[in-house]
């Protein structure tokens, strides 16, 4: 009987940990840079953790039709997200969103963008720790097949999953005045032109959850969606469930 107690004492079970997904910690993991009329752009992102999601949000007024292309020179797999690029309304302007998954750290990686046409454009690249990944894609909420976007400086979003990081980029004439809606936090730091970004983490399914922008309107569209947090397991000692040794 004490050997079997031993053993059950020591065992390892398998509990889902809490998933945490959270913007990478490193100064240099959400730059943004807005060039004005050029065909290309580019950023510099660094990241602290290894096994990161890249987002990255290309904004233009290229006119209709416009399109965007990515490359980085760390070599990165990038995927255009289903509709890109967005032009609710068909006004010209554009709003693209890529993305890949890295497993190490990426240390000044320079991502650029091209674009057709000479209009104004930004870029933001977010690095997401925390996040679930298959390969070098990005797992997005099961929801969001085709990410919503409208003419306007908020857009409704429903998920499935429950521990999502939901998004809102802005392709904006002005963001010097924007306030991202209660409980988002903006990422760009008020640029002043062309692109506004804001995120929030949460822990629960969300029905008809306003993403964007209040205080005046900014916004020629409003494009949202929403990656899954990992979910990864961890080894928890029976011994410290029954608070033995504690």
């Amino acid at each position: 009987m004490r050997f079997l107690a031993a053993f059950l004492l020591g065992f390892l079970w398998l509990f889902p940990a809490s998933a945490v997904i959270a913007i990478d910690p490193n100064a240099s993991s959400h730059p943004i840079n807005a060039t004005g009329s050029s065909t290309t752009t580019a950023v510099t992102l660094s990241t602290t953790n290894a096994g990161d999601c890249i987002i990255v949000i290309v904004t233009s007024g290229g006119g209709t039709g416009a399109t965007h292309t990515l490359a980085d020179t760390a070599g990165s797999t990038w995927t255009a997200r289903s509709g890109s690029p967005y032009d609710p309304g068909s006004t010209g302007y554009n709003t693209s969103e890529w993305s890949t998954a890295v497993s190490g750290t990426l240390s000044s990686d320079v991502i650029t963008a091209t674009q057709t046409g000479t209009a104004f454009t930004a870029i933001q690249a977010v690095a997401i720790s925390g996040c679930s990944s298959s390969g070098t894609s990005v797992n997005f909420d099961g929801n969001i097949t085709t990410p919503p976007s409208a003419l306007a400086d908020s857009v409704n979003i429903t998920t499935t999953n429950a521990n999502d990081m939901i998004f809102g980029f802005c392709n904006a004439g002005n963001t010097s005045n924007a306030t991202p809606v209660a409980g988002f936090t903006d990422l760009t730091g008020a640029p002043g032109d062309y692109l506004g970004n804001a995120y929030k983490v949460v822990s629960a399914t969300q029905t008809a959850l306003p993403v964007g922008w209040s205080n005046t309107p900014v916004c020629h569209e409003t494009v949202v969606d929403a990656v899954k947090a990992s979910g990864s397991v961890a080894a928890v000692p029976l011994r410290t469930l029954m608070g033995v040794g504690q």
